[in-house]
């Protein structure tokens, strides 16, 4: 009796996360870049990745947009996404942002990027 080769599945990764620049003016705004990559062996379908900002980073830097959509990912194919991060007078030193991405299927993976502001 043989066994039934895996089921093909869709596996995510946080290849690069990038915040330009490292030092921002508060009341300015910095760019966040993601780039996911399917590692799986099938194709992810309705992904989803947000940013949101933690400790006291959170309601002082607001990403724009929260969530970006990818709706298909091939097998080893990769998508960078971006979003702003504006910041407000009332930042942070240090702000933390957590990125998440999900998809149909496929567990969800989170990263952390950070950066700093300057009066």
């Amino acid at each position: 009796m043989t066994k039934a080769p895996p089921k093909p599945v869709a596996k995510l990764k946080f290849t690069k996360v990038k915040i330009t620049p490292r030092k921002v003016k508060r009341g300015k705004s910095a760019t966040l870049k993601a780039t996911v990559k399917n590692v799986g062996t099938a194709l992810a379908e309705g992904m989803k990745v947000c940013v949101k900002m933690t400790g006291t980073a959170s309601g002082v830097v607001k990403p724009d947009p929260n969530c970006r959509t990818i709706s298909k990912l091939a097998k080893g194919k990769s998508r960078t996404v971006s979003f702003k991060l504006k910041t407000t007078r009332k930042a942070p030193a240090n702000a933390k942002a957590l990125v998440t991405v999900r998809a149909k299927g496929v567990k969800e993976v989170r990263t952390t990027a950070v950066f700093r502001t300057k009066r």
